[in-house]
């Protein structure tokens, strides 16, 4: 009777160690985040005019080669980028604060081979330095999700991918609006 009872103890422990294994396998993808900043030696209100309108992104970005644009400045308006890797993909404006000269924008049409994430949503945001406010500071952060949002992704759609992926178009894009107002 007491090995029955110690054996049934041992199962049950097996079943609830088991199942807390599974759990944890279970977690699926964790949000990523991006930043990255840089410092344009024009005035803010220069950089502004040029952010101001979400399809214009091609005229800056060395990534874009083409965009197809339905409305500029409005919550809603969609811009459908076409990158130098040939594949495309669709964004949503969410925000737009002019005041506050920033603006926000998600992924609406996922594609994993334009850009290896699954999600994402990002914002954009000017702030003034430097002397009479002649350089102007350019943030441009976003959270992303993996393209394989499975819990064992092969290297190309995991978290490593995306976020190497997103910080280079980020980066590519500030660099290129520096080099075109500069």
């Amino acid at each position: 009777m007491y090995s029955l009872r110690l054996s049934a103890c041992l199962r049950w422990a097996l079943l609830l160690f088991l199942a807390g294994a599974g759990a944890a396998w279970a977690h699926g993808p964790t949000p990523q985040k991006i930043d990255e900043t840089i410092d344009i030696m024009a005035p803010c209100e220069l950089v502004w005019s040029i952010l101001l309108d979400f399809g214009d992104i091609g005229a800056w970005h060395p990534q874009v080669t083409e965009v197809e644009a339905t409305g500029a400045a409005e919550r809603g308006s969609k811009r459908t980028l076409t990158l130098d890797n040939g594949e495309s993909l669709t964004e949503m404006l969410v925000t737009m604060d002019r005041s506050a000269q920033t603006f926000s924008y998600r992924l609406a049409q996922e594609n994993i081979h334009a850009l290896p994430v699954s999600f994402y949503t990002a914002q954009m945001t000017l702030a003034r330095g430097g002397t009479a406010g002649r350089i102007c500071t350019v943030s441009w952060s976003g959270r992303l999700y993996r393209a394989d949002t499975t819990n064992m992704p092969p290297a190309a759609f995991n978290d490593e991918a995306a976020v190497t992926a997103m910080s280079a178009f980020f980066q590519e894009g500030l660099n290129g609006l520096k080099e075109t107002l500069e």
